[in-house]
């Protein structure tokens, strides 16, 4: 059973993630449009509540993108980028998968030790058993594909 670091084929994934970041570029220019409109209807009599309006729009995007892309856009962005690069194959039995991760390459991952070598597998991608003998696909040290 083969195993990689994105949880879709490739072309799936990179449709995925092309999707995500045009929701952001247009509800980043929703949210402009929005702060033209309130500016050009702005009068003396309605400024306070344009200028609320104005905000919470400007605040309400900023919640919304500011984790989306620092969590899920980012994130993504750098495991396609190692699965599109050249990869390393080895043959190791895994003997240990830490409990703890750390951050390697600016990823979270989990220090895998097999045949006095550490390797390292992001959070949440593969899981690997361990005392058991894997065929790995390594990009800069990093597990990209698993399989028995």
């Amino acid at each position: 059973m083969k195993q990689t670091i994105i949880s879709a084929a490739l072309s799936q994934y990179e449709k995925m993630l092309r999707y995500r970041t045009r929701l952001c570029i247009l509800l980043a220019a929703g949210t402009l449009g929005l702060n033209i409109l309130f500016t050009a209807l702005r009068t003396d009599s309605n400024h306070t509540i344009m200028l609320i309006l104005n905000i919470t729009a400007d605040i309400l995007c900023g919640l919304f993108l500011l984790p989306f892309v620092s969590l899920r856009i980012s994130p993504q962005r750098k495991l396609l980028k190692l699965m599109q690069s050249e990869k390393e194959i080895l043959r190791v039995t895994v003997h240990q998968v830490s409990p703890t991760s750390q951050r390697y390459m600016d990823i979270d991952c989990y220090v895998v030790t097999g045949e006095n070598r550490r390797f390292f597998l992001p959070v949440g991608t593969i899981s690997l058993q361990e005392q058991a003998e894997y065929s790995l696909s390594l990009v800069k040290n990093i597990i990209v594909e698993a399989s028995q």
